[in-house]
């Protein structure tokens, strides 16, 4: 599937989900584990039926611990696989997504904490496909027109966020913002003129009649005549 260039959609992914798990279900209904799963032992009919090959013949599993967790393990990498193989310079899915949650879950590291069951599995993958109907496609979405199997991630967003508006000088706010320039503007108005009559006695202080620049001062040289 993979290798031959296939690209499902979400809808049809989690159909060939289901199909694996149900047939994986039977084989662990008889202690059966597949072991090897891979794209490559997936074969796709021309009704849309999901078979495995290569079963060979592994027989139970006599005198070994039954455990179903690494079958499922590789069914969620497969689905990931293919699921983000559609990938084209967009971004994939979000963290919430349920499909997301399905997968993750089940090729999660510790065995514990994946599924129990290969129908558990499925059941959550119908689920998956159930809360798509309701909410609509979260991320994985058919080409317009393209009529395949074939999904895209949309690229982000082209909207720009918009520049903050002014405040509005109706209103309490407007009303508030105009007082605050008129207080701005009256406190550099009363510094200016402070500073400017400051450096106006500063310079009265030292007139040369005042301090005797020219050798007398002018109450003296006009008592003198």
């Amino acid at each position: 599937m993979l290798a031959q260039g296939e690209r499902p959609d979400r809808a049809t992914l989690i159909d060939w989900g289901t199909q694996l798990l149900e047939i994986l279900a039977e084989a662990h209904a008889e202690r059966v584990l597949y072991r090897h799963l891979t794209e490559n032992e997936v074969f796709l009919t021309s009704e849309g039926r999901l078979f495995l090959a290569g079963w060979g013949s592994p027989g139970p599993l006599p005198g070994e611990p039954y455990t179903v967790q690494s079958d499922l393990y590789a069914v969620g990498c497969l689905l990931r696989r293919l699921a983000f193989a559609s990938l084209r310079g967009g971004r994939g899915p979000g963290a919430r997504d349920p499909l997301v949650k399905v997968l993750a879950r089940a090729t999660f590291p510790g065995p514990g904490a994946r599924y129990e069951s290969a129908a558990e599995m499925a059941a959550a993958l119908r689920e998956a496909g159930q809360a798509e109907v309701r909410t609509g496609p979260r991320r994985l979405d058919r080409e317009p027109g393209g009529g395949g199997r074939v999904a895209k991630f949309p690229g982000p967003s082209s909207r720009r966020p918009s520049p903050p508006e002014a405040p509005s000088p109706e209103g309490p706010d407007g009303a508030l913002w105009h007082a605050l320039v008129l207080l701005v503007i009256s406190l550099m108005l009363m510094t200016f003129l402070l500073v400017t009559g400051a450096v106006m006695i500063h310079q009265d202080s030292h007139h040369p009649w005042r301090d005797g620049g020219f050798g007398y001062s002018l109450p003296s040289a006009l008592a003198a005549h």
